[in-house]
């Protein structure tokens, strides 16, 4: 079977998650223990959503991997570095920032048309060419 623009994006999407979860294991900014931050007097900066059960996030969401708070990306600046870069990536995908689900993304991905999903991954392409020459 043919992959359509939109399993590319699924795809990459996936891949981008990854890489800013294995960012977050590798710097651990949030020293998270018991489900509380080591900041903030324990709490989460992702208390309060949806998507967060008592045995952690429910879903994927990208931004989520890709966010730190003032104080941490003060601190963990090379996490900070190597997170923005994904979040680069994750810009020309056309992934909006907030807490929305892959499930959702791909949703509007889907009702945005084959020429607009196309138009994204190839900014992704562009960039992740550039940074491919870069290393």
């Amino acid at each position: 079977m043919l992959k359509t623009p939109l399993d590319d994006m699924s795809e990459i999407y996936d891949y981008l998650y990854e890489q800013g979860q294995r960012t977050l294991n590798a710097f651990n900014p949030c020293k998270i223990d018991d489900g509380k931050c080591d900041r903030h007097g324990g709490k989460c900066c992702c208390g309060g959503c949806e998507h967060l059960s008592e045995q952690g996030c429910t879903t994927r969401a990208l931004w989520c991997k890709l966010w730190l708070c003032l104080d941490k990306s003060q601190e963990y600046k090379e996490c900070e570095i190597q997170l923005d870069k994904i979040r680069t990536a994750a810009t020309y995908l056309g992934v909006p920032d907030g807490r929305h689900t892959k499930e959702r993304f791909m949703y509007a991905m889907h009702h945005m048309g084959t020429q607009y999903v196309q138009k994204h991954l190839d900014k992704y392409k562009s960039i992740s060419v550039v940074e491919m020459r870069r290393k």
